[in-house]
């Protein structure tokens, strides 16, 4: 599974950075996400990145079909 993110700092498209990641599945995602939120060093570090970042979003890629038979 695929998922790209795409975060976008100042005006315009100029400043953009795309970040291509791959994991084995959402369940593991989730955990490894859930442990960096609750992490207080992080929070310093997103709380520095909120005051650049004027736009992001995440796409979300599963192979086709979606579910082996």
């Amino acid at each position: 599974m695929k998922i790209f993110d795409v975060v976008i700092s100042r005006a315009y498209d100029n400043n953009t950075i795309i970040v291509e990641r791959e994991w084995q599945s959402l369940s593991k995602m989730e955990k490894i996400m859930t442990k960096g939120f609750l992490d207080p060093e992080f929070a310093k570090l997103y709380e520095k990145l909120d005051s650049i970042i004027e736009w992001a979003k995440t796409e979300l890629y599963a192979p086709h079909p979606p579910f082996p038979e």
